[in-house]
């Protein structure tokens, strides 16, 4: 296999399809590439392959579902049986990386939350207010 790559705006212009298509190809593993950064770069080894997924979808309509398309590769020998494997593996990986962030995403926004609270009670302390009653009850 090759290790040579492009940009994938430069593929994308190359085969006149949309940047987010490629992009979602990628992510599902019909089309092997790379990351540096926030980059993607597509092996140009791929080149039949994309080739053949647009004609696909073309054939099968644009939500021609992906392990259709993952099939019809293998049986035209772009894709092999152990590429999908490795594939599959890597977005299991992605997945439990995604999922991880996403918790730790959720906990900043609860510790946000909390802070907002906070700040709100103590500017409703600092407000004038002709009832002291009021702010002892803000205090408890």
């Amino acid at each position: 296999m090759s290790e040579e790559t492009m940009v994938i705006s430069e593929v994308a212009r190359k085969f006149n399809i949309e940047n987010h298509q490629l992009r979602d190809w990628c992510e599902v593993g019909l089309v092997r590439h790379k990351r540096i950064g926030r980059i993607r770069y597509i092996f140009t080894d791929e080149d039949k392959k994309i080739e053949k997924i647009i004609e696909l979808k073309e054939k099968f309509g644009k939500h021609a579902p992906n392990e259709m398309i993952r099939e019809e590769l293998i049986k035209a020998n772009l894709m092999s049986e152990e590429q999908t494997k490795i594939i599959n593996k890597n977005l299991e990986e992605e997945d439990i990386n995604e999922n991880s962030f996403k918790e730790a995403f959720l906990l900043l926004a609860k510790k946000i939350e909390e802070m907002d609270k906070k700040m709100e009670k103590k500017e409703q302390l600092t407000l004038p207010s002709e009832n002291l009653a009021e702010k002892k009850m803000l205090l408890k």
